[in-house]
């Protein structure tokens, strides 16, 4: 009998040979379905497309942390400036500016303030810096603030208490005195302070204070004299709450870091690290060898790591300082760190999927090929026609014969056809205990049947009468597919909403050669709603419901380019009077329901003719485009201040308030200009409506 298997001539070896093939082919053949799909590559870059999103969204709002809040310097500036010619000396400046200082750290939310003059002396200079060592929780009595340089009668007057490391001049001698220097050496490049303002690197400013980053500017008299410099601090351990590591990895995360780029070359250095792991990973001061994975998403792969796993990162510019600025080639980085195996997760677990369903049907094809093969007699060519017409996804029936030889032949090609059968089947359960949301089709051009995975008909919402219409009617199927590829998402390729299911997505993807079409659907739900959820946190803002800064200054332009230039239309700058005054008296939670109550009645312009959004925090913007005449919207904005007025706020203490808003417009078709520019003339039309009449709306004038 040994003698028969190992001749390769024999019926039983040929045999035997075909059904292994076959059972292997069609395991082999659902496997490169994936691959051909582009599964694999596709899940690859869906995992870089999320980290590339989460590290983008943190720098942008680290951005605006740092590029709007901490560098608010300007509301104090002219107030500043404009009181160092009515003092006497520097000790009297500093006492009339003191308040101000707290107002600026408070307001920016920094950990300090500073202003430091100009001396003829040898690097000692009349300076104030005050400290807030936890500037969430704030002490109107000033008992949370620390003196680190200034007169002790300022202090005292003040009850601010003086640091261990107080001193009353800055003395450069002994002080790091960078952020000093470089706010200053460019003075008069510009005729204005803040394209001078400079962010320091991480330094300590005695040697055993703690770690710290500034920003600071040139202070410029009311005649542009410069006399000396004012800016903010952020310490360390409070700028890396900003950096949760938690953002990027519920668990075992590696975090983010801040790296620097060296002037002039392209070395990229860190100069701030979140997590204590990252001392075996990132070398402080050294500079990083990486190499390139994945260019439009900014992805890298750390070379020479101690670790076993591979470590990716994502490197997203700050874009801190705006062109043709001093430091406009001092460019800061914002670095989030993955090890491979939690970024590459589920590919590998889809790869190892694959591999277990490949080799599983290679074992169940030997076993069962031999089986079969050995039952196997002569009368081979009646049944091997039959076998060739059958439909190899219908369980195969044959008819006895009468004759022992056949009749054992018969069965052992009902064995053989059940096990490639249950190899099929063992693929999509395989599938579906991964729950992976996968199935896979294949029709050839020369039969009128569809093959189709389980999958798909929970995948395309098929029911079981339906599956069955489709698997028998090749041309039904593909109206069924080319249904789906009406409505493909704008923002996706090779992904549609699938038809009757708003809510519900799908990656669809054929492969079509001579002989068949193979095709691959993947639901992809839950990747798109997380997308939009990620669109919409990233362009609204999160109190209001309204664009924020980066979407409304976007859209707006979009708008206005767009818009019926024969009609009307209208930039409208809107300021929240009294918001500090709310906040102050009732606190915080009023003031927000005072901003609400402002934003509801802004809504109230007709939708489709505007668009709203927050610029700043008590600062709207509004569009208003398409309309028949400029009277059209000074009507909308009357019966807008009439709407305000006669819905006032109930406060705690049962006084009743109207909201007080204060507008500057711009009649667009009167100026030629840019989106910029428009801002700009609408807050001109702002400021002079806050000084003359509160509470009203002034059109701006040349």
């Amino acid at each position: 009998m040994s003698k028969i298997y190992l001749d390769k001539k024999s019926i039983i070896y040929r045999v035997t040979s075909l059904v292994i093939i076959v059972i292997v082919a069609q395991a082999v053949l659902l496997s490169v379905f994936l691959v051909l799909g582009g599964v694999l590559s596709q899940a690859r870059k869906n995992a870089y497309s999320t980290f590339s999103d989460k590290v983008l969204n943190r720098q942008e709002y680290l951005l605006r942390e740092m590029s709007t809040r901490w560098t608010n310097l300007e509301p104090y500036l002219s107030q500043i400036s404009g009181l160092v010619n009515d003092a006497k000396n520097s000790d009297q400046f500093f006492a009339e500016i003191s308040d101000k200082l707290i107002s600026i750290m408070r307001s920016t939310q920094a950990t300090g303030v500073f202003v430091i003059l100009n001396s003829n002396k040898n690097q000692e200079y009349p300076a104030i810096y005050l400290r807030d060592y936890d500037p969430v929780l704030n002490d109107y009595d000033n008992k949370d603030l620390y003196m680190l340089l200034g007169p002790s009668e300022i202090a005292n007057n003040m009850q601010i208490p003086l640091d261990q490391m107080w001193r009353y001049k800055a003395d450069f001698q002994s002080m790091e005195h960078d952020f000093y220097q470089k706010s200053n050496q460019n003075v008069g490049v510009e005729d204005y302070s803040n394209p001078m303002g400079y962010w320091s690197l991480p330094f300590q400013l005695f040697p055993d204070d703690i770690p710290i980053l500034t920003y600071s500017e040139p202070l410029m008299t009311n005649s542009n004299e410069l006399i000396g410099v004012i800016g903010v601090e952020v310490s360390l351990q409070y700028f890396k709450q900003f950096l949760p590591a938690t953002d990027l990895q519920n668990r075992d995360s590696l975090g983010y870091a801040i790296a620097y780029q060296v002037e002039g070359t392209s070395k990229i250095v860190p100069i701030l690290r979140t997590r204590a792991i990252q001392d075996q990973i990132l070398k402080q001061g050294e500079d990083m060898d990486y190499v390139s994975i994945d260019e439009d998403k900014n992805i890298y792969l750390l070379k020479n790591q101690v670790f076993e796993s591979d470590v990716y990162f994502c490197m997203k510019e700050m874009n801190l300082y705006n062109d043709n600025t001093p430091f406009q080639n001092e460019q800061w980085y914002l670095i989030g760190l993955m090890r491979g195996s939690s970024l590459l997760e589920f590919v590998n677990k889809l790869q190892s999927i694959m591999l277990i369903s490949l080799l599983t049907s290679i074992v169940i094809g030997i076993i069962g090929g031999y089986l079969v093969s050995y039952r196997f007699t002569r009368p081979i060519i009646l049944l091997a026609r039959k076998v060739k017409n059958s439909d190899l996804n219908v369980k195969l029936v044959l008819e006895k014969t009468g004759l022992t030889e056949v009749d054992e032949l018969s069965q052992a090609i009902q064995t053989a056809n059940d096990s490639l059968l249950e190899s099929t089947i063992k693929m999509s359960a395989i599938m579906e205990l991964a729950e992976l949301p996968i199935g896979a089709y294949e029709y050839h051009t020369n039969n009128n049947y569809v093959f189709m995975t389980e999958q798909v008909m929970s995948i395309l919402y098929l029911s079981p009468e339906e599956a069955a219409i489709l698997r028998g009617n090749k041309e039904l199927f593909q109206n069924k597919i080319l249904e789906i590829l009406k409505y493909q998402d704008p923002e996706e390729e090779n992904v549609y909403n699938l038809p009757g299911y708003p809510n519900r997505w799908v990656k669809l993807k054929e492969v079509t050669n001579e002989k068949a079409v193979m095709g691959i659907v993947i639901d992809v739900t839950d990747e798109m709603i997380e997308k939009k959820k990620m669109i919409y946190d990233r362009d609204y803002d999160y109190l209001t419901k309204i664009l924020n800064r980066k979407a409304l200054y976007l859209i707006g332009k979009a708008v206005l380019t767009k818009r019926d230039p024969k009609l009307e239309a209208a930039v409208m700058m809107f300021d929240l009077d009294n918001l500090k005054i709310i906040n102050d008296t009732y606190g915080h939670k009023w003031g927000d329901k005072y901003i609400k109550q402002a934003v509801y009645h802004l809504k109230s312009f007709d939708n489709e003719r505007m668009i709203l959004g927050r610029r700043s925090g008590d600062e709207f913007v509004t569009v208003l485009y398409n309309y028949q005449s400029k009277d059209e919207i000074r009507s909308c904005i009357k019966e807008f201040y009439e709407r305000i007025n006669a819905t006032p706020i109930q406060l705690p203490d049962n006084t009743e308030k109207t909201v007080q808003i204060t507008a500057g417009l711009v009649w667009v078709n009167d100026f030629s200009e840019t989106f910029d520019n428009y801002l700009l003339y609408a807050d001109t039309a702002l400021y002079r409506a806050k000084k003359e009449n509160k509470g009203s709306c002034m059109e701006y004038q040349i």
